[in-house]
């Protein structure tokens, strides 16, 4: 009974809360949307001949208040803005923030989380990372357009439609740059042509840079300053780990004296390579296990978001909306069974999961086989042959109902289950004629 009203109750206590904050952020239209003035402020100078990229010129005006980071393409975006007055230009982008933000929401409710997302999730949408949410509505930042892109792009990946994830990722990057970023997830894809997409995507991404810098060069000159400029500021409004080692070292410094930049620096490369290393290992073992678990590929996804928020530079408390929907997933999927709930097949997986991340490695390495290897191979039941599977496979499967051979995955190892290496059926179903 309780759970029911909560269902009901929940969502409508978090829509009144969203409308009194968004009535409040209205209100106090000369306190919030810092942001979007001073980018809309940066447009008008631009419109007027002058370069907006100058501090001199940008900082000296009423609206603005830090320097302007965006291409110089991005500016016609703002201009749009520029063509009314500044309250109405101000309502008209925060009502543009609330339905994308609402869309983005349904959206990972029905798109990435299915059974997981329950009304809990509104709740958690509006407080996590310290009110992320709140943070990108009150800042008036771009970040809601490039989440909606983002994560429009993750839809495709998922669907195995490339050619629009990298659509959508080069739009994503097309006014900070680093969502570029997540091209990477073609490299984790079984398609044939995942190196063709991700040099497509590359390259269209430099063409948009570079008709910049051919049509602007100075301006061009100018966003690169202020974005090398930006990335070394410090603050809570950018909590990344970059800045949180710098944090540590400064209160160090007022105990023990001045630490070297080299030391701190060092430190946070280090610190970087650490993550790239401990989630090579965690892909390696993903992508073992991709073949046996339907959310493989979703679960390799969400590694790569939370890798782009460790080591991204500036990543601002907005930007956490990022590990919103990866978060929860993983917190209403991931339960410890008790001792009385594990079967003999939940070990089974385990054994096969560090088996096939093994293997993984060793193909990595150019090796064989390990001694590890062979002990957690003793440990397996018997495994259907190849024979049996393609035999299966000719008898039941109609690939005429597919996009692609690889989608005939699910079918196959729904009916052989862990009898069945996901490794050979992938392996067989790539080279199946």
């Amino acid at each position: 009974m309780a759970k029911k009203v909560f269902r009901v109750v929940g969502p409508l206590l978090l829509l009144a809360y969203f409308i009194s904050l968004v009535l409040h952020i209205s209100a106090q239209s000369a306190q919030y949307q810092w942001d979007f003035r001073t980018h809309c402020k940066a447009a008008e100078i631009f419109a007027a001949g002058s370069d907006p990229y100058d501090p001199d010129i940008l900082l000296g005006q009423k609206d603005a208040s830090f320097l302007y980071t965006y291409p110089p393409l991005t500016l016609f975006f703002y201009a749009l803005f520029n063509q009314t007055d500044d309250n109405t230009a101000f309502h008209a982008f925060l009502l543009v923030k609330c339905v994308l933000l609402i869309g983005l929401v349904i959206f990972w409710r029905n798109a990435f989380l299915g059974p997981a997302g329950d009304s809990l999730f509104f709740l958690f949408c509006l407080l996590v990372f310290n009110s992320a949410v709140f943070a990108d509505l009150i800042a008036g930042n771009i970040n809601l357009v490039e989440q909606i892109l983002l994560w429009a792009a993750f839809f495709c990946f998922l669907k195995q439609r490339f050619a629009l994830f990298c659509l959508f990722v080069v739009l994503a990057a097309s006014f900070k740059m680093t969502p570029i970023f997540f091209i990477v997830l073609l490299l984790t894809s079984d398609h044939p042509q995942k190196y063709h997409f991700f040099g497509y995507a590359g390259a269209i991404f430099l063409a948009y840079l570079a008709v910049q810098y051919l049509i602007y060069p100075d301006m061009f000159m100018g966003f690169v300053r202020n974005a090398l400029t930006v990335v070394g500021e410090s603050g809570t409004v950018g909590p990344s780990t970059e800045k949180f080692v710098k944090e540590i070292f400064a209160l160090l410094s007022q105990l023990i004296g001045p630490v070297s930049p080299v030391v701190v620096s060092a430190v946070i490369i280090a610190l970087a390579a650490l993550v790239v290393f401990l989630s090579g290992r965690a892909y390696f073992l993903l992508k073992g296990n991709r073949c046996d678990r339907p959310d493989g590929d979703k679960m390799i996804l969400f590694l790569v978001c939370l890798v782009y928020a460790l080591i991204h530079p500036r990543f601002k408390d907005y930007a956490y909306m990022l590990l919103i929907v990866p978060s929860y997933y993983i917190m209403k999927t991931t339960r410890l069974k008790k001792p009385e709930e594990i079967t003999d097949d939940d070990v089974i997986g385990i054994i096969k999961g560090l088996s096939k991340s093994e293997q993984t490695v060793m193909e990595a390495t150019g090796q064989a086989t390990s001694e590890y290897l062979d002990i957690l191979k003793s440990y397996l039941p018997q495994m259907i042959d190849r024979e049996e599977i393609s035999s299966w496979i000719k008898d039941n499967i109609d690939f005429s109902q597919f996009k692609n051979k690889m989608q005939a995955m699910g079918p196959v190892m729904k009916h052989f289950g862990k009898l069945a290496d996901g490794r050979l059926v992938n392996q067989i179903l790539k080279e199946w004629e």
